[in-house]
């Protein structure tokens, strides 16, 4: 086990332990890398006590010399305790650390809050900058802008890192304090602003984004950008888990992973030469061409991706009238029988929202985002509006039009009036990657205004 290794499992078992927490999977997640024939990593959920959350991505990968771990604990959303984190690191021979509490307030207008959480940190935040070895990290004044002027993140030589574990010690021991005494009454009223749910969620999205941080770019390579977006959001999110519906749209998503593997060329050429064998008493026709081969995986691929974002997003509007009843629309009507063979009120409203969402989806995308937009006050970015329109118009031509474009989505894409549509795999795994980035933001911004105590 290296040293990265021994301080970040330390650590890890210190919080489990002091707060009883309570593992979500075992582990939650396995990752696994094109660089590995074999499991190269973890993810592990915890909960508990004042801890609602606390996140562990361990990486191990020989054959690039790379020992990562990183640590994440979130206290409730609706708290101002401060985060904690602590991210180790050998890669080669050479190791790198940060250590933070990551604040729940705007530091510059609370001096109390600073006073009281992080100004005892100082003698053992200036100590740990003197041993001897260790070198600045290199980040952005971005990426300091959203963490703690306490963080402590540098390169180290072996020598200098081992010495940082007592300084770790000493932040988790500082940090287990704040926790259990909590803020003094004086500094919690002194607070400027009480909505500490949306700041952290504004955080948390800054903290985990791949603009800002450069390591996400890494994982992408090590691991894959599915399964980075996939980890970034479960960072990005409030929720203890992704829940039930992120968690069954990105599983879903995952099955389009394998799906388009059997789009590659060796594939068709392995069906084109042992077929006979497999159905040795059946007829069957495979496709002229690679071309035709390919094209009809990456055409379904795609539907079945459009089709999974699009019962999320009747589904996200389900739970929101669920929970918030008195926003439907007062126009729309129930028969009388209808109402009679009602078991209870909970099955008219359920009728009442059914119609809603029949309604709205049999509906342009293009209306869809319009209703999202206005109707339920969710944002929804001109970038990513474009790209969804262009997203559903394909999926119609395809349905539709024969795979031939249309006026309309020739006039909304780079695609030309008669032109045919021939996606590749790299297509369908952009729109992937669009869905898993876009979702889990809409469902927290859903949550937080409509449904945040659910």
């Amino acid at each position: 086990m290296s040293l990265a290794n021994t301080i970040s499992q330390k650590t890890l078992d210190a919080i489990v332990d002091r707060f009883g927490l309570s593992e979500h999977g075992e582990p939650y997640m396995t990752l696994s890398s094109p660089m590995s024939p074999v499991p190269v990593g973890q993810v592990r959920v915890f909960s508990g006590g004042p801890v609602h959350k606390m996140v562990y991505i361990g990486l191990t990968v020989p054959p690039i010399g790379l020992d990562s771990h990183m640590i994440f604990a979130f206290t409730p959303p609706d708290s101002p305790l401060p985060h904690f984190t602590l991210d180790s690191v050998l890669a080669g021979p050479h190791f790198a650390f940060h250590l933070d509490m990551i604040p729940r307030v705007d530091l510059g207008a609370n001096l109390a809050y600073i006073d009281e959480v992080f100004q005892p940190l100082t003698t053992i935040f200036d100590s740990a900058k003197e041993i001897e070895g260790l070198t600045p990290a290199h980040l952005s004044p971005r990426q300091y802008a959203i963490m703690s002027p306490w963080m402590l993140a540098y390169r180290a030589t072996e020598d200098a890192f081992a010495q940082i574990d007592a300084h770790v010690d000493q932040y988790l021991a500082h940090w287990f304090k704040v926790l259990e005494t909590k803020l003094s009454v004086h500094t919690y009223e002194s607070l400027d602003n009480h909505n500490f749910s949306e700041r952290d969620q504004r955080n948390r999205a800054a903290i985990f984004n791949p603009d800002v941080d450069p390591v996400w770019a890494q994982i992408d390579r090590l691991l894959g950008a599915d399964v980075s977006t996939q980890l970034q959001g479960l960072l990005r999110t409030q929720d203890v888990q992704l829940n039930d519906l992120l968690n069954r749209l990105i599983n879903q998503l995952d099955t389009l992973i394998p799906f388009l593997d059997v789009s590659h060329q060796d594939v068709f050429n392995l069906i084109q030469r042992d077929h006979y064998i497999w159905f040795p008493e059946t007829t069957i026709n495979l496709p002229d061409s690679y071309t035709i081969y390919q094209t009809q995986i990456t055409h379904s691929a795609l539907l079945l991706g459009y089709s999974y974002f699009e019962v999320f997003l009747a589904d996200l509007v389900r739970k929101i009238y669920f929970h918030n009843p008195n926003m439907l629309p007062r126009d729309k009507q129930l028969n009388f029988s209808e109402i009679v063979e009602a078991e209870n009120y909970e099955t008219i409203i359920r009728m009442m929202i059914d119609k809603e969402i029949i309604s709205l989806f049999y509906k342009s995308m293009e209306s869809v985002i319009a209703y999202f937009r206005r109707k339920l006050c969710l944002p929804w970015s001109d970038e990513h509006k474009k790209q969804f329109i262009v997203a559903s118009l394909t999926r119609n031509c395809i349905i539709h039009n024969m795979s031939i474009v249309d006026q309309k989505l020739a006039n909304k894409s780079d695609y030309k009036v008669g032109e045919r549509i021939n996606l590749s795999d790299n297509d369908v795994h952009d729109y992937g990657l669009l869905v898993r980035e876009f979702a889990p933001d809409l469902y927290q911004e859903a949550k937080s205004r409509y449904f945040s105590s659910a």
